[in-house]
């Protein structure tokens, strides 16, 4: 798909191009290999979001995200228990459902769907460009989930640096309703959710959540603990 298609949709936001060797050697730095359909959109636009900032994919060193640093282990990933430790995500949702490879095998090039709150990982598409044509220019232009575009109208503009998350969270029992939906800072909202999906499945038989204590750990993060009662 060429960029130009994007570009002509409202409230798309296109980052510049990069150099296509400056590209190349800050994702060998990483140890990760794009196909080259996807290498060949960065080089001319370095990330983007669409929707107003409810869809974004990842630049490397980018205004709205860089992929480098979104993946590693310690900006989120760690909360989840190794969950997606085998994906690289390369953009997501407003909500916090990433868009990824699989790691380790060169030969796959699904594009997979990690669901925000259990990080299930799902194939979609067979390539990043059938994932441009049917997912992403799809939800660019009207979302397949109808509270992203209700969140949308609330809210307006969705930062490149926050997710919408519910209060409480729909982990927990709380419901999918707009009253219910906030902002919070991107990062944040993944250890959460982590830590809530991990601590959850980790709970004693027969026990219930009483409530939810958020604390920072060591290196200032925001983490929650769940307090159960039996």
């Amino acid at each position: 798909m060429p960029v130009a298609t994007l570009a002509r949709l409202d409230d798309v936001e296109l980052g510049a191009p990069i150099d296509a060797s400056v590209l190349r050697d800050r994702l060998a730095s990483a140890g990760v290999h794009l196909p080259l359909d996807h290498l060949e959109f960065l080089i001319q636009a370095n990330g983007l979001t669409a929707y107003a900032g409810y869809y974004r994919l990842f630049g490397v060193d980018a205004p709205n995200g860089c992929m480098i640093s979104w993946n590693q282990p310690e900006m989120w990933k760690f909360a989840w228990a190794g969950r997606c430790d085998q994906y690289w995500s390369f953009g997501e949702t407003g909500w916090g459902d990433q868009y990824a490879y699989r790691l380790g095998d060169p030969a796959d090039q699904n594009v997979y769907y990690l669901d925000a709150f259990a990080m299930t990982a799902e194939p979609i598409v067979a390539s990043f460009t059938e994932f441009l044509q049917s997912e992403f220019l799809t939800c660019a232009v009207k979302p397949f989930d109808e509270m992203t575009a209700r969140a949308r109208e609330r809210f307006g503009q969705l930062p490149a640096d926050a997710h919408l998350v519910y209060s409480p969270s729909i982990l927990l029992g709380g419901a999918e309703h707009l009253d219910r939906i906030q902002m919070m800072p991107a990062r944040a909202a993944m250890i959460v959710n982590g830590d809530i999906a991990v601590q959850l499945d980790a709970a004693p038989d027969g026990a219930m959540c009483g409530g939810m204590r958020p604390y920072l750990d060591d290196l200032g993060r925001t983490r929650v603990t769940l307090e159960w009662s039996v």
